[in-house]
């Protein structure tokens, strides 16, 4: 995945212990659903459910009670840590092809969705906490002894940038495990954003 961003040059010489952190509001999920490169070309929807382009995700404070659910806590590190190697990557230049949460699990294969990050000042910069939850059994990276049931990293995002992505492309035979993908970008305790994506056999 890559993000895009300015960062906000400071233009005003105000002492250092009066400048403020950014602030995030929320994230607005513009698009979601399979990516390409190459020529755009008008995005088509499937029947996999209601369109949800252009939905604001309110943040959703962590709860105080650890619930069994890995998508309603925040994340931590676990026994089962992702090996820097898992591909959380998507080409740059891409574009919404179809908009859909079922997702062909074949190699190639890049989905996830396309967002916004609110807030102020306007396109300061600030990382944001990602999280990829696989299906059960979760997926097993060749000489791994166990699966691993989610991977986590940290990006920097500029705050109203255009063109940012969170999503995942489908590299290996070993990634392809069908299910409920979910992918969650969080800052600090407050989740900002959830999209599920179903990988089907084909």
């Amino acid at each position: 995945m890559r993000v895009f961003g300015a960062i906000l040059l400071a233009t005003l010489a105000l002492p250092a212990a009066s400048a403020k952190a950014p602030q995030i509001s929320s994230i607005d999920v513009e698009q979601y659903g399979i990516f390409a490169a190459g020529t755009q070309a008008a995005p088509q929807t499937t029947t996999s459910g209601p369109p949800q382009s252009n939905q604001k995700a309110s943040p959703q404070p962590a709860p105080q009670t650890a619930p069994q659910s890995t998508q309603q806590t925040a994340p931590t590190a676990a026994p089962q840590a992702a090996s820097p190697a898992i591909p959380i990557t998507m080409e740059t230049g891409l574009h919404l092809v179809t908009q859909t949460r079922t997702i062909p699990m074949q190699k190639g294969v890049q989905f996830g969705f396309q967002f916004i990050v609110r807030g102020r000042p306007k396109s300061a910069r600030v990382t944001l906490h990602f999280v990829v939850n696989y299906p059960a059994p979760g997926v097993v990276k060749p000489g791994a002894s166990s699966p691993m049931l989610k991977d986590e990293y940290d990006k920097m995002v500029g705050i109203d940038a255009e063109g940012n992505i969170d999503g995942y492309k489908l590299d290996n035979d070993w990634e392809l495990v069908p299910g409920d993908w979910t992918l969650e970008i969080w800052n600090g305790n407050t989740k900002l954003a959830s999209e599920t994506f179903t990988l089907v056999k084909q």
